[in-house]
């Protein structure tokens, strides 16, 4: 009886004792790894002890059974509470992995936005240029027709497109500035001449001008001015020039609305 219980103790402090060791090297904290250093001391001494059974003396197989259940509880309680604490431990492992990947999401959410921001403001800045391109292209053609030939049809035809593209498109204050001072000194002419605009162009024109609230020197308008002191003439495009519009343009192939 006693070689049997010894036999069955003997096999618990061993298994025991080498779940203890698996424990001490996983990769918890270290208090964790003391615990089992220590209980692996106790369950030896306690193994050694009841194999000599000396200096312990059992009055019968009750106290014996006793002893031994009393030892063998030390490292079935701590590997009890081990366990206990790997589960507490891997849930507070998975909050934490939870929370972290939560936090780069968010890192991540923020990153796309800011792109979106960059990609849209570098999109405003694109269009932004290309309608400045457009204003000066057509701006220097009307100047040209202004300055280099005598048929102010089409000097005024450009000065009011690239009036109408700055308006739009938004550009800057000084872009309207320019071309409103060059179709006043075309337009506001002394002694209530009138000047000649292209055919069935007055609405659209007026359409254009009626949003600029500036006076020439006469105190007329830009808007009086195209109603009342201009008349429709057609006239033949000048040779040795190229034609410019936008695409705002009634006559452009890529009318904007």
């Amino acid at each position: 009886m006693d070689a049997c219980i010894i036999a069955g103790f003997s096999l618990i402090v061993m298994l025991a004792t080498i779940s203890l060791i698996g424990a001490w090297l996983s990769n918890d904290s270290k208090g964790i790894k003391i615990a089992c250093t220590i209980t692996i001391i106790i369950a030896i001494a306690a193994f050694l002890c009841a194999y000599m059974r000396n200096p312990f003396c059992f009055n019968g197989d009750e106290g014996m059974i006793g002893t031994i259940a009393t030892i063998v509880s030390i490292p079935v309680t701590v590997l009890l509470g081990w366990n206990i604490y790997t589960v507490v431990d891997f849930n507070r492992k998975v909050e934490k992995a939870e929370e972290k990947v939560r936090e780069e999401v968010e890192v991540i959410k923020a990153e796309n936005q800011k792109l979106k921001d960059d990609y849209l403001e570098l999109e405003n800045s694109l269009k932004y240029m290309q309608s400045d391109i457009t204003f000066t292209s057509v701006f220097n053609y009307a100047m040209k027709m202004d300055k280099e030939t005598y048929f102010d049809q089409y000097a005024i035809d450009g000065y009011i497109d690239a009036l109408n593209v700055a308006i739009k498109d938004g550009l800057n204050k000084d872009r309207i500035d320019v071309v409103v001072n060059s179709l006043f000194m075309i337009l506001d002419k002394p002694n209530n001449l009138k000047s000649s605009i292209l055919p069935n162009m007055t609405n659209v024109y007026y359409s254009v001008v009626s949003k600029i609230h500036q006076k020439g020197t006469s105190g007329r308008s830009l808007g009086d001015l195209i109603l009342k002191f201009t008349k429709e003439k057609y006239v033949q495009f000048p040779s040795g020039y190229v034609r410019i519009t936008s695409d705002y343009h009634p006559d452009s192939l890529h009318t904007k609305s």
